[in-house]
């Protein structure tokens, strides 16, 4: 049976994965890692509380470039990443990742992007599932507003807040 670790090896990075995709694609993702990069995306507290990240961490995603939520999605993990040290992300296919995370989350069909939250020992401490809780929980309007590329902050807050609650 396939583990985290060997699945981490198979990912892929960021820039090899942007690279996968077709013209269109590549510049829709780079569209959406423009909105990570400007000021004022984060607020000051989500900025805080991911300074005070406390050990390593390791997001394992799947991921497709022809999925518009792993579009929207991949670059506000990357830029979360970017602004944690101590956070690595390698991506990984649907495919490759089917069998693990049926089994470790019960999951009966692994909806993408899906970010398997692992601590230091590789052992899961959440999920990030297709789009972030607040788009999940929320009315039209909210699911309006992420398909325009605006709830791309809530995702960072859904995975650093995951890290919060982990397991003692």
């Amino acid at each position: 049976m396939t583990d985290f670790n060997t699945l981490i090896d198979l990912g892929v990075d960021y820039p090899q994965f942007v690279s996968q995709g077709n013209d269109e694609q590549i510049q829709h993702l780079l569209r959406e890692q423009a909105k990570t990069e400007r000021a004022g995306f984060l607020t000051a507290e989500l900025k805080a509380d991911i300074e005070r990240l406390d050990g390593s961490y390791t997001l394992l995603v799947a991921a497709e470039m022809w999925c518009p939520d792993c579009l929207r999605n991949v670059p506000a993990f990357q830029s979360l990443c970017r602004l944690a040290p101590n956070m690595k992300m390698s991506i990984i296919t649907r495919d490759q990742a089917t069998a693990l995370f049926q089994q470790q989350f019960g999951v009966e069909k692994v909806k993408i992007p899906f970010a398997a939250i692992l601590d230091a020992d590789l052992q899961p401490i959440g999920t990030f599932i297709e789009r972030p809780q607040s788009v999940l929980n929320g009315d039209e309007q909210t699911l309006i507003s992420y398909k325009q590329g605006e709830r791309l902050a809530d995702t960072v807050a859904d995975i650093v807040a995951a890290t919060q609650h982990k397991k003692a």
